[in-house]
């Protein structure tokens, strides 16, 4: 190709690509519901129990949480648990979504192969975060059950999260409790 072609060709696709990106449409800003993330935002250390099963004594658990923005919409955890002498590294991925009205969420382990799909509210009355999913039931060893993740953000810069299972009656049953405390702001 000559010099000349090669120059036209680059013109050309120069013109083409700034059309395109002057078509494309703004993207919204992050809604005012997203602030409230930056409350994960640190370098976390915790300690809590997991329930060891019918008739069974409390697992104790211990850990440390990296959580960053990503942007000014989702919040990233990175945990690495040692439950019960079981190690246990997660991720979780928290965002509003403004057209369904709810935050979202997702959370993947090492520990089982469900990948979770969390959907919930913020009641700022009680700066807590209530997440929802469905997954194995664990009581039963057999099809599923309602969960529940709740996140009370203290003013002393901790964390309280207690997570729950709807038992068959309909009543949410503690499942594992536990508090991180802020070591240090990312």
């Amino acid at each position: 190709m000559k010099n000349g072609s090669k120059l036209t060709v680059c013109t050309l696709t120069v013109l083409m690509s700034s059309s395109l990106l002057a078509q494309m449409p703004e993207f919204p800003g992050p809604a005012p519901e997203h602030a409230m993330l930056k409350q994960f935002v640190g370098e976390w250390e915790s300690k809590g129990e997991c329930s060891g099963g019918p008739d069974q004594p409390p697992m104790p658990n211990s850990g440390k949480i990296s959580s960053r923005m990503l942007g000014d919409r989702w919040v990233i955890s990175n945990l690495e648990i040692n439950a019960g002498g079981h190690e246990v590294t997660g991720v979780q991925l928290i965002g509003y979504d403004p057209q369904k009205g709810k935050y979202v969420a997702v959370w993947a382990d090492t520990m089982m192969n469900h990948l979770w799909q969390y959907e919930g509210e913020y009641d700022p009355a009680a700066n807590t975060l209530h997440l929802y999913a469905e997954g194995p039931n664990f009581m039963t060893g057999e099809g599923t059950a309602e969960f529940r993740d709740s996140y009370e953000f203290l003013d002393s810069g901790e964390i309280v999260l207690t997570s729950t299972v709807k038992d068959d009656a309909g009543a949410w049953q503690v499942i594992m409790s536990g508090k991180s405390q802020r070591v240090d702001l990312r």
